[in-house]
């Protein structure tokens, strides 16, 4: 009887947990050459074939290869069509050891690009709001509501 009535006790309790995280951090970056050329576009002479590129993190003074199967996408990033215009979107490295932590994007074995962010970071939540591409601030945040997105010029 007693051996119940424990059985009762523990299946009554229950762990609930009101803790969120979020990440708000995902950028949009459209790049184009000198003419105009969407270079994430198939039909480009000069695309960046998405199998090509790979994201690294910089971790510890560490180049780490991003490509994990269990996550969605593997490789922290995605190109896809929206507005009549091809799109990388990127979720750059958010290491809270970093200041301001780096991420490489290998667009091919030649060509390696680098983003910088800053983030506000709050006990429940990480937010970009600021984004260096290859050493130039390209984006800022100015309104709550403001769209993570800038285009490069290569």
């Amino acid at each position: 009887m007693l051996f119940i009535i424990f059985l009762a006790t523990i299946s009554a309790c229950k762990k609930t947990s009101n803790f969120s995280y979020t990440k708000d951090i995902k950028i949009e970056i459209l790049l184009s050459d000198d003419e105009g050329f969407d270079l994430f576009d198939p039909e480009s002479y000069t695309y960046y074939s998405p199998d090509s590129i790979k994201i690294f993190y910089i971790i510890n003074d560490l180049e780490v290869e991003i490509n994990n199967p269990l996550l969605k996408p593997p490789r922290n990033f995605y190109v896809n069509y929206a507005s009549e215009r091809y799109r990388l979107q990127l979720f750059p490295n958010h290491e809270v050891s970093e200041e301001f932590p780096v991420t490489l994007i290998k667009l091919n074995k030649t060509i390696t690009d680098t983003v910088r962010c800053g983030y506000e970071r709050n006990p429940g939540s990480i937010t970009c709001t600021k984004v260096w591409y290859n050493g130039d601030i390209v984006w800022q945040k100015n309104t709550p509501d403001q769209a993570r997105s800038f285009e490069i010029i290569k």
